[in-house]
């Protein structure tokens, strides 16, 4: 018998995979929560001194594009299902073990296979959700916080929805609480640069610069 040596089957793994699955679903719940906020015209004030403002304040961005939030059973992933206002259906992937976080966001469309029996009569229905093209993408964020992860991930998803106002001040003001949470920090961005390799731009003789 082989010993598997998966950080799967790892205890400190496993404890790390389930604080990170608790918080996505409750994250996922906080925007179920505040979906009503558009249906009721009303403010929720349930998480007023739980969590963050800023946190509050970037999921009830979210939660302006979300018509349905779910998340369904699953192992080594964590998956989201969505329904967007534009009325498409999206889906968000978390590897939930490791040290860094990687998230795939697609739009899908479900795809019904009916299970014929002996007797020719449908016995199951299997349904699977397929990516569609041009609206699927996978990040591997590294070492970021939970909370991170899932604002990333949804902010993938809105930006993959049709919404018909896209550029307008009103949805910038609406999104920058979110974008004010996954933009990359200053730190980040002067330890990305560090990574660049060196510059391989030559001028002329004349010292132009190319535009």
């Amino acid at each position: 018998m082989s010993t598997a040596t998966s950080e799967a089957l790892n205890p400190i793994g496993e404890s790390q995979a389930a604080e990170r699955r608790g918080r996505l679903v409750h994250l996922a719940l906080m925007v179920f929560d505040l979906i009503n906020e558009r249906h009721l015209d009303i403010t929720n004030h349930k998480y007023d001194g739980v969590e963050s403002t800023d946190l509050i304040s970037a999921l009830r961005a979210c939660s302006f594009y979300t018509e349905e939030i779910d998340c369904p059973p699953c192992s080594d992933w964590l998956v989201l299902q969505i329904k967007g206002i534009d009325r498409n259906d999206y889906i968000i992937q978390f590897s939930i073990f490791g040290a860094g976080f990687s998230v795939r966001a697609a739009r899908v469309r479900d795809r019904t296979l009916p299970m014929v029996g002996p007797d020719g009569q449908v016995e199951t229905t299997d349904i699977t959700s397929n990516a569609l093209e041009g609206y699927s993408r996978r990040l591997d964020l590294g070492k970021v916080t939970t909370d991170r992860a899932f604002l990333i991930g949804m902010s993938q998803v809105i930006s993959f929805m049709d919404d018909g106002d896209e550029g307008s001040d009103e949805e910038d003001a609406r999104l920058a609480p979110l974008l004010a949470l996954t933009m990359p920090t200053a730190d980040e961005l002067r330890e990305i640069r560090a990574k660049l390799p060196p510059s391989i731009i030559n001028y002329d003789d004349e010292g132009e610069q190319p535009f």
